[in-house]
């Protein structure tokens, strides 16, 4: 027997297969498929929190803990008629119960919920599961069993001998000529790798560290490169980015459009495959992209490698000057290639052109890179590998360097596109996947509901969250929130499409290796295309869909490559979702309970002031009271939030001097004591401190809260 360590990833599973099969609710509760959809992987304790209920013989709902006690029921409202699954829905909110720990929802009618946890990492385990799946599907990297667990695999595709396709021919690489094209991740559930996908995907792995760069310490996903003193998320980025980098021809700058082999692999384990390997094709769309998001990268990887980012942005600019040289080189397979394009069949590149340009801009500073354009006409909506103009916008509004006209514009497009996914989030499955189908026909393919329509769902979850982050407005939030909970169980299909997490998850994803390497449970982290109606693999699938309804047009298959294919695009907007998600519902929390004034009645002349300080899970402590005889002064600290406490080493300053004489080498600051802060409700906190050798509690009551935010006790 295999002496599996438990690191990485494979805690993750293992504890959700304990919830399952060990769950205390398993022995006595009926679940019943498809009549009380939840989020299998949990919800963050200040979060919304919605069931849906299709179950019409029920009447009312109840959530019950792991001791079977109920802590909260109420009666079900009205039913609606969602038509993107065709069905009645009633929706059970039971945002109140915020207490740590494991649940399920009962009906009167018998039916039950499968379990799911309440606790302040559900969401980030989601992204970190998410995101240490593209180590499980590198290219030319053997996974060790001490790293992958039972997915443990030898190397396939090293790509060090690949044949330049003669549609990719030029005056140095001649056709049949052979170079040197390692690492990158396999882009699909097919062995084969894709610049403008890969773009995409870099792209919004990296967004939630531009935002949040502490939330990626080295470390936290386990990964061959951990220990090395820097981010996981930017070695895993790295990884990528150092294929694409060998995808440019150094004798003019231009990208491969992709590598491949002639034909799609079989079923078989990436050591496996003989099929030879060829980069084909230069084209603008794949120069452009990797232009954008190798300035991007470039800002980012800068302060803990410069070189490394000189070298992101000197390749970015060759890349930019190839596509003036070529801009109008659309994608066109060979005849004998038959693998993925990736290519519109008309564009005029004005998506790549935009995103191209504002990377560089905000990247270098220069102008130049903005010459030529008209925001006015550059589209909003959301983003995708073939609409990628959105990503400039969302640069600009997060970018501390861009120009405030251009801000406030990307920040008007972010608003826009929320706006109508936080209304579709106010129907049946509260999700805002559908908001832009208009009305539904019957068996008619809707706009949203697209081949990795689980995808579109994602990039949904991040613009709301960037909605959210601008207006502080927790609407926007909480129908991200939605949309993450569709994802992961609240959908018709009962079914969390993130394999790994959740009681009933997707088991059969098409990815080859998942499905080649015996094992039962296939490799975790990887999402589900998702459900939609195309039928685009029913000529070569011997089974039938659930409902030809969209959102119950899904089959977890193998076969069914159309719903139930992963690819990185679609796991990494699913990454940036949940981390940044994950984030701003932590931070909206803090703000809510915490930030204000504090003050016990008993002790005139004294009190707290507290400010959570954005981003992360710590606060500013400043206690105004007395010194031993009588002086007013002031303790400064600033403290670190765990759970509903926190705790603070305070400093007392001396030596400055009122008004003009104030001469900053005067003052110093000496350390004082601690205190430990405990959050009992929304309004009392227990003040235990140490100053000065004195040792004391006191009860705090709120003054004052945060204007326009909801107190919410944070466990």
């Amino acid at each position: 027997m295999k002496n599996y360590k438990l690191t990485g990833l494979y805690p993750y599973l293992v504890l959700f297969l304990a919830v399952a099969l060990l769950s205390p609710f398993q022995a006595g509760a009926q679940v019943v498929a498809g009549s009380v959809h939840v989020n299998q992987a949990g919800f963050h304790p200040a979060s919304s929190k919605l069931a849906v209920i299709t179950d019409d013989t029920a009447t009312m709902a109840s959530v019950i803990d792991s001791s079977g006690n109920t802590v909260f029921s109420s009666a079900l409202p009205e039913s609606e008629y969602w038509p993107h699954a065709d069905e009645e829905v009633r929706v059970f909110d039971f945002s109140t119960v915020k207490t740590t720990g494991i649940y399920r929802i009962q009906l009167d009618s018998g039916s039950s919920s499968y379990t799911f946890p309440i606790n302040r990492d559900a969401l980030s385990d989601v992204g970190r599961i998410a995101l240490r799946s593209f180590f499980m599907i590198r290219s030319g990297t053997e996974l060790t069993t001490e790293l992958a667990g039972p997915w443990a695999r030898a190397a396939g595709h090293p790509d060090t001998n690949v044949i330049v396709h003669e549609s990719a021919a030029g005056p140095v690489r001649e056709a049949g000529a052979i170079i040197s094209s390692p690492g990158g991740w396999y882009d699909a559930g097919d062995y084969n790798k894709y610049i403008v996908n890969s773009a995409f995907a870099v792209y919004f792995m990296l967004m939630p560290y531009e935002i949040c760069p502490a939330c990626f310490p080295d470390g936290a996903t386990n990964i061959p490169e951990s220990g090395n003193g820097k981010s996981d998320l930017l070695d895993e980025a790295r990884f990528n980015l150092d294929w694409m980098l060998s995808m440019q021809d150094p004798a003019d700058g231009g990208l491969y459009h992709k590598l491949t082999s002639k034909r799609f692999s079989g079923v078989i384990m990436p050591a496996d495959d003989p099929a030879e390997r060829y980069v084909v094709q230069k084209s603008t769309a794949a120069a452009l992209d990797f232009a954008a998001v190798a300035a991007y990268a470039s800002r980012l990887y800068h302060p803990s490698d410069p070189a490394y980012a000189v070298k992101l942005l000197e390749a970015a600019k060759k890349a930019w000057a190839w596509a003036g040289q070529n801009p109008a080189v659309a994608y066109q397979q060979p005849a004998d290639i038959s693998t993925g394009t990736y290519a519109r069949p008309s564009d005029d590149f004005a998506d790549e052109w935009s995103w191209a340009r504002v990377e560089l801009y905000l990247t270098t500073g220069e102008a130049v890179y903005l010459e030529g354009w008209n925001p006015a006409a550059q589209s909003g909506g959301l983003p995708s590998w073939s609409h990628v103009g959105p990503l400039a916008w969302l640069s600009l509004a997060n970018a501390v360097n861009a120009p405030a006209d251009l801000q406030a514009i990307a920040q008007d497009h972010i608003r826009i596109a929320a706006n109508t996914l936080q209304g579709a989030a106010q129907q049946g499955y509260r999700v805002g996947i559908g908001a832009y189908d208009g009305s539904l026909n019957d068996g008619e393919r809707q706009r949203d509901w697209v081949w990795g329509s689980n995808g579109v769902a994602s990039v949904q979850a991040v613009m709301l969250e960037q909605a959210y982050r601008l207006s502080e407005d927790t609407a926007y939030l909480d129908a991200a929130v939605s949309n993450l909970d569709y994802l992961l169980g609240r959908n018709p299909n009962g079914v969390s499409y993130l394999t790994g997490i959740g009681e009933n998850h997707t088991m059969n994803p098409h990815s080859r290796p998942s499905q080649a390497d015996g094992v039962v449970e296939p490799v975790p982290g990887l999402l589900a295309g998702g459900p939609h109606n195309g039928y685009q693999d029913d000529k070569d699938c011997e089974f039938d869909y659930i409902n030809p309804a969209p959102a119950k047009s899904y089959h977890d298959h193998f076969c069914s490559y159309a719903t139930n294919e992963n690819a990185i695009n679609w796991n990494a907007a699913l990454v940036a979702a949940a981390y940044l998600v994950h984030n701003s519902v932590g931070v909206a929390s803090q703000l809510q309970t915490l930030s204000g004034g504090w003050h016990d009645p008993s002790h005139s002349g004294e009190g707290l002031v507290m400010h959570n300080l954005e981003g992360r899970d710590s606060a500013a402590v400043f206690w105004f009271t007395y010194d031993e005889v009588g002086n007013q002064r002031w303790f400064v600290g600033v403290g670190q939030l765990e759970g509903n406490q926190l705790t603070a080493n305070m400093t007392i300053t001396s030596g400055g001097r009122f008004g003009s004489e104030f001469d900053p080498g005067d003052v110093s600051r000496d350390p004082i004591g601690t205190v430990l802060l405990t959050m009992n409700d929304c309004d009392n906190i227990l003040l235990e401190y140490e100053i000065s050798g004195e040792v004391g509690v006191q009860t705090l009551r709120r003054t004052y809260a945060v204007p326009g935010s909801n107190c919410t006790v944070r466990n």
